[in-house]
């Protein structure tokens, strides 16, 4: 079963339960910390928030590095700023240190470089 099957199945089974958590290795949480607590073991230590079918996620603040590896993909491509970049590489690995974050931060930087 896909997380995202499983996250639906269990808030579809428990209505009290706004949003879940889940990690790379299939686990739920109903706190984010205790995710990224148990994220910080793994090798992918992103943290999914999944939300009941239909329901909207509150505004977060925004942050180039939150959220899963598509989004932060979708922020990335529109940064043009190599400074930036080589910045948002160190603050990454000193908090969640994704190596596949990591790598698409540096592609950006090499693709801005092939542009020069």
């Amino acid at each position: 079963m896909e997380i995202q099957e499983k996250a639906q199945k269990y808030l579809s089974e428990h209505e009290s339960v706004p949003k879940v958590y889940s990690t790379a290795d299939g686990f739920l949480f109903l706190r984010y910390d205790h995710a990224k607590a148990h994220a910080n073991s793994l090798e992918n230590k992103e943290v999914e928030e999944h939300l009941r079918a239909g329901e909207k996620g509150e505004e977060k603040p925004f942050d180039t590095l939150h959220g899963n590896l598509q989004e932060v993909k979708e922020r990335v491509k529109n940064v043009n700023d190599e400074g930036l970049l080589e910045a948002l590489i160190l603050q990454e690995e000193s908090e969640a240190n994704r190596k596949t974050v990591l790598k698409l931060l540096a592609n950006r930087i090499h693709e801005l470089k092939k542009e020069e």
